[in-house]
């Protein structure tokens, strides 16, 4: 489990079209998904109260760790990633029992808290996952003459 990084909302849901920018320096594990995050990560945070939900523009720079695809060294990669997410204080509607079930965008909505916190270092990690590269390669096989 990542450990939560959350950030207080409560003046942003006071008005429809308020806006709120944030910079962080926080410290995110990676999970149990074996990702490794070797520095703490640096987010620069928009936040605009859109009605109902609140609209985040997340720009995130980190390292981590990762194997060259070559020489199967693990080496400390820069990432910088820039995503957007929508947080409800209803979250996703709750699954049908069906086998299959057709995903929307109402699905993929993160849920504010009780407390009017949102949790940003679930969505980041789950961002820094989707943009790792398939085959890393270290700066030897990167640049093999250097």
């Amino acid at each position: 489990m990542t450990k939560p990084l959350k950030v207080d909302i409560t003046p942003l849901l006071q008005e429809v079209g308020r806006t709120s920018y944030l910079e962080l320096t926080e410290k995110i594990s990676g999970g149990e998904d074996g990702l490794i995050i070797t520095e703490p990560v640096k987010i620069e945070v928009d936040l605009v109260n859109a009605g109902g939900t609140i609209l985040v523009n997340v720009n995130a720079k980190t390292k981590v760790k990762v194997e060259c695809a070559r020489c199967l060294d693990s080496f400390d990669l820069p990432m910088e990633i820039n995503f957007e997410e929508e947080y409800s204080s209803m979250g996703p509607p709750p699954m049908p029992k069906k086998k299959e079930v057709e995903l929307t965008n109402r699905d993929f909505i993160f849920r504010i808290g009780k407390d009017n916190t949102i949790d940003l270092g679930e969505a980041v990690r789950e961002n820094l996952i989707t943009e790792l590269p398939i085959k890393a390669l270290c700066d030897k096989c990167a640049n093999p003459s250097t």
